[in-house]
């Protein structure tokens, strides 16, 4: 048995300012840090990114004073960070999300969907993610990604337990991800922890909902859509639980087509 505290952080951030939302960031960290053991951010959670000029003006490198900031406090408070962030890298920027502990970056995924207002700021990521951490094997989501059940699926097929998601949904498809994280957790029998932001941003609203699902697919903890905190411990047994008549993965057929597909003998 592993047992984990994890608090999922629904904050109404400010598009274009770093210094308010790291503020914000601290704040939060003061408030629970020290009694969990992850702390999930939502996606790009220190610059937003409702404009290309954004986005340009304060994404940073993996080494960058964002994650050093991030790697003091997860040091001070004893707890890994899921933060997403707008990530600059010689090729370009990716829209990125890092755990981060008092040792440093511990996992580091580029988002791999991107969604429509992605596309034109950030390059896809290639790869899916996961890292062990306290004995708990973590798989990395961001907002999009999670829409498709391949994501998920992969990071379990490698052992995931637990998704972390940092999360941009917005208004009017709160139900798209409240859908989906029960579904990518019913799906694959892990758990999902999903930190939405909340709030108005320079061009849209956000759709809170935050969200930590079982390997059920049932609700653990959800948020509406103030600013606010989850805070829930999940056991890693009622994996384990949810699989013991049968697991999806290992049924699913990769066989079937329909009549039209298939090729005449």
């Amino acid at each position: 048995m592993t047992t984990l505290r994890i608090a999922t952080a629904q904050l109404a951030l400010v598009d274009g300012d770093r210094d308010a939302n790291l503020d914000r960031i601290r704040a939060l960290l003061a408030h629970c840090g020290d009694s969990h053991h992850v702390v999930v951010l939502p996606e790009t959670c220190t610059s937003g990114f409702a404009s290309r000029e954004d986005v340009e003006r304060l994404a940073e490198p993996a080494d960058g004073p964002t994650l050093r900031e991030l790697q003091a406090l997860a040091a001070r408070h004893d707890v890994l960070i899921a933060a997403g962030l707008a990530e600059r890298a010689p090729e370009g920027l990716y829209n990125s999300q890092f755990l981060v502990d008092g040792s440093g970056v511990v996992g580091h995924y580029r988002k791999t969907q991107l969604w429509l207002d992605d596309v034109d700021k950030f390059r896809p990521g290639q790869w899916l993610r996961t890292c062990t951490w306290h004995g708990v094997r973590l798989g990395q989501l961001i907002c999009f990604d999670l829409e498709f059940p391949d994501t998920a699926r992969v990071l379990a097929d490698a052992g995931a337990e637990l998704i972390l998601v940092s999360n941009g949904n917005m208004e009017p498809y709160a139900h798209v991800h409240r859908n989906a994280a029960l579904a990518r957790a019913q799906d694959n029998q892990v758990f999902v922890a999903m930190a939405n932001r909340t709030g108005a941003g320079r061009t849209t609203v956000f759709a809170g909902g935050s969200m930590v699902a079982d390997p059920f697919g049932r609700v653990v903890a959800e948020a509406a859509t103030a600013e606010c905190t989850l805070s829930v411990t999940i056991d890693t047994d009622a994996i384990a639980e949810a699989r013991r008549l049968y697991t999806y993965r290992a049924l699913r057929r990769d066989d079937l087509t329909t009549p039209a597909t298939r090729t005449a003998a």
